[in-house]
């Protein structure tokens, strides 16, 4: 009995312990397959960094990452990137697991462009170190981490099962064909199909965007990746369509061609052009479908609508000019020099507002820097809108005009990049943009009340007030309506004649604008300018607006004076002519203060021509625009 017992036993726990060694197995690193933590001991990582080519002594950095949750354990190695290709190395690496996040930040060379980017981007990339020497850190990987990332932890798999599946799905978004190819592997100047596809969806993702555009659409398309593994963002997609219809990638190949870094260039551009064929519902330009002719079915696409004929292998909007015919190579195909020959038809964008911008002549761009970006303005692209430098042009019988704000759709004149708050008016139920810029809140926006719901006083105060000089109420709910300084003190008109020792204007003055808010005087507007212009320079320096001004609605002059609305305070080129009468739309921009003397009130008048403000006297009757200014630190 004894020795049945003893057997028993030692049966139940030799069960046990293959229960448990097969639990461990199971579990090790928190996966479901056989998986081990495998430290790294004195490894060197060598690759390259690429969105175009991050520029010679740009950082790459190596974080450690926690095996089993595969979060940042505050361990990292750091390198530099070493020539005009993007490579870096990496040495003496020590880690206690395998897994490792490489990060590369700084400028690059910016294949749209042909040049250095205007920003930094940071691209992200997830590796198993045990299993190579060698990661590239693209715009695919950085798509695929937070993606793989979700999958290993949500389905406790390994990295690498989770990277295939991230993979796959990535690719699908853009239409092209998953062959088992590592993103970590891939090159933008190497020979394989998978790298023309990750210089495609570059170009796809770029294209039509700065530099903060082209982040912010990589940031949200990863993170509508991430825990369903699908680009669902029907405007996004259409967005980037649209862009890439009217991107010129045989320029694109051109601009790499410059750059002198590698002999080889992959043959992209089919890739790009099969992208927004799917997008706009237009499917292949195959020869049994030639001269068929399709609409763009993809209601978020600007060219909603609007029709495409099949030629020779390639889609055209109706009525463009085709390029001439040539068979597809890999070198320099057709599809780069015809399907992206296609630009926005003159009918697609017209102006919105009633009145017609003055771009006259004088006001053409001549600088061949912006004209080598913006390309040829002629009847077939009359008024096509493209950016170059941060800033929107506008083709317009045959030349270049900095776009004015009649033609800017509403609202695209403010900083993405700044979070703005709100001040919604009570009295017309009207919300403002605000933004802090140092310890002053201000309205980011210019004053659109009407006189609803106004007080007696008031009411009687705006009663022969012309808000909106040019009549067209649609371009003055851009630029909001402009006011005589009485009006705009909420005084009676009759002060206009006064002599100024009778007018009664407080300290903290709420004139016109919402509770909680005043009109600034000229001392707060100084405070304002102080701020944003360098502390080194002296009191009797020009003050630097650039950072107040928004980048459209100013004619451009040179780069000096460029706008570039960094604070998001977006001051709206509209006039300082009486309001609006068109005479130096574009030129000017005019604010009112409380500060006044001798029938005169302090202005304050932003040129295009200057980063610098004139603070000067302005008759009481001549109107401007309004800014609001909180009565409190925030």
């Amino acid at each position: 009995m004894r020795l049945w017992t003893l057997f028993a036993t030692f049966f139940i726990n030799l069960v046990l312990l293959f229960t448990a060694c097969s639990s461990d197995d199971k579990n090790a690193g928190g996966t479901s397959e056989a998986e081990n933590s495998i430290a790294i001991t004195d490894k060197e990582i060598a690759g390259v960094t690429q969105k175009g080519p991050f520029t010679k002594g740009s950082n790459v950095t190596l974080y450690e990452l926690n095996f089993r949750t595969r979060a940042q354990t505050g361990k990292s190695f750091i390198g530099k990137i070493s020539d005009s290709t993007g490579s870096f190395s990496i040495n003496k690496i020590e880690l206690a697991s395998q897994y490792a996040l490489l990060q590369a930040e700084g400028y690059y060379l910016n294949e749209i462009t042909g040049k250095v980017s205007a920003s930094q981007i940071a691209l992200n990339a997830i590796s198993d170190l045990s299993e190579r020497d060698n990661v590239n850190i693209n715009l695919l990987t950085h798509l695929e981490y937070e993606r793989a990332v979700w999958l290993a932890n949500e389905n406790e798999t390994t990295i690498k099962n989770a990277k295939v599946e991230a993979d796959k799905e990535i690719f699908s978004a853009f239409g092209v064909e998953y062959d088992g190819d590592r993103f970590e592997d891939l090159d933008i100047f190497g020979n394989g199909d998978a790298d023309a596809a990750l210089l495609a969806i570059s170009v796809i993702m770029h294209s039509g965007r700065t530099e903060g555009e082209f982040s912010l659409a990589l940031a949200n398309m990863a993170m509508d990746l991430e825990k369903d593994g699908k680009w669902d963002d029907a405007k996004a997609i259409a967005e980037a369509a649209d862009n890439s219809f009217e991107t010129d990638t045989a320029q694109i190949r051109k601009n790499m061609e410059d750059w002198n870094i590698a002999k080889t260039i992959p043959d992209f551009a089919p890739i790009v052009e099969y992208f927004w064929n799917d997008a706009f519902g237009l499917g292949r330009c195959t020869a049994k479908r030639e001269g068929e002719i399709r609409p763009d079915n993809n209601s978020h696409s600007r060219y909603y609508g609007e029709d495409f004929v099949c030629k020779k292998g390639h889609w055209y909007l109706l009525g463009e000019k085709q390029a001439s015919s040539s068979s597809h190579t890999g070198e320099s195909s057709i599809a780069e020099s015809s399907s992206s020959s296609a630009r926005r038809s003159s009918s697609s964008r017209q102006s919105t507002a009633t009145i017609d911008p003055p771009y006259t002549e004088n006001m053409a761009i001549v600088d061949p820097e912006v004209l080598a970006l913006l390309g040829t303005c002629n009847g077939d692209n009359e008024n096509a809108i493209k950016k170059a430098f941060n800033i929107s042009f506008i083709c317009k019988s045959g030349l270049w005009y900095t776009l004015l704000l009649a033609d800017m759709e509403q609202d695209s004149w403010f900083n993405p990049d700044i979070t703005y708050g709100t001040l919604t008016d009570e009295r017309d139920g009207q919300t403002y943009k605000t933004v802090v810029i140092g310890t002053q809140k201000w309205m980011a926006e210019n004053l659109h009340y009407a006189g609803e719901n106004a007080s007696e006083e008031l009411a009687a105060n705006m009663a022969n007030e012309v808000l909106c000089p040019s009549g067209d109420e649609e371009y003055c709910e851009k630029a909001g309506y402009v006011y005589s300084w009485t009006a705009a003190m909420n005084i009676s008109p009759t002060y206009a004649t006064r002599h100024s020792s009778t007018i009664p204007i407080d300290a903290v003055h709420q004139g016109i604008c919402p509770e909680g808010w005043h009109v600034p005087t000229q001392e707060e507007w100084n405070t304002l300018l102080i701020f944003v212009t360098p502390s080194y320079q002296t009191i009797l320096d020009p003050k630097q607006t650039h950072s107040l001004k928004a980048l459209d609605s100013w004619i451009y002059n040179e780069k000096d004076y460029a706008p570039t609305n960094t604070t998001g305070f977006s001051v709206l080129s509209t006039s300082c002519q009486y309001g609006y009468n068109g005479e130096d739309m574009g030129q000017c921009a005019a604010f009112i203060s409380t500060t006044y003397s001798d029938e005169r009130y302090s202005g304050i008048n932003f040129y295009y021509w200057k980063d610098d403000v004139d603070i000067g006297g302005r008759k009481f009757d001549i109107k401007a625009s309004v800014r609001c200014v909180e009565n409190t630190a925030p």
